[in-house]
């Protein structure tokens, strides 16, 4: 059971257990055989973890999305590359499996930044990663820089050829 599309460890401590119970129920009945999420690298703490031992999860996957804290910044995250780098720490020291989220085509970023990224997420050792197109969707903040004409998407072409390149890294 997956829980993703968000900061799961952000949630309310009572939510987080409520939903880990629900998906532990299936897990004892032999239903699935284990529960991840996604979070954000910056609520990744001890406390958060603590909370994950009562419960069968498998894996966590941590949104880095960029490992420059100028495009971390520019594209509005709210964490750093630093909380990536502890919170693959904390997760690998609770023997959680550790997925990466990167995105490529954010405010800020280009090909040399990805690559860079890339290779700084491939130093963590992650059990595996996910590339995600920067994808503008209606009503956020993004749109509106869209709209201004002060972000640019990245064109489909150059998006295909370097998630290729950066596949061939990880």
């Amino acid at each position: 059971i997956a829980f993703y599309g968000g900061n799961f460890l952000g949630l309310p401590e009572a939510d987080i257990r409520f939903l880990l119970a629900e998906a532990s129920r299936f897990r004892d009945q032999g239903l699935t055989d284990g529960i991840r999420f996604s979070t954000r690298p910056d609520t990744v703490h001890p406390r958060t973890l603590a909370i994950l031992r009562d419960f069968p999860v498998s894996a966590v996957e941590i949104g880095v999305q960029s490992m420059s804290d100028a495009v971390l910044t520019a594209s509005g995250r709210g964490h750093t590359a630093q909380d990536t780098v502890n919170a693959a720490g904390l997760l690998r020291e609770a023997g959680c499996q550790l997925g990466m989220q990167m995105m490529v085509g954010l405010p800020g970023d280009d090909t040399a930044g990805a690559l860079d990224t890339a290779r700084r997420i491939a130093g963590l050792s992650p059990d595996f990663v996910r590339i995600y197109p920067t994808v503008v969707l209606a009503g956020t903040p993004l749109a509106v820089h869209f709209e201004q004409g002060t972000y640019r998407p990245l064109p489909l072409d150059l998006c295909v050829s370097l998630v290729a390149r950066l596949w061939r890294i990880f």
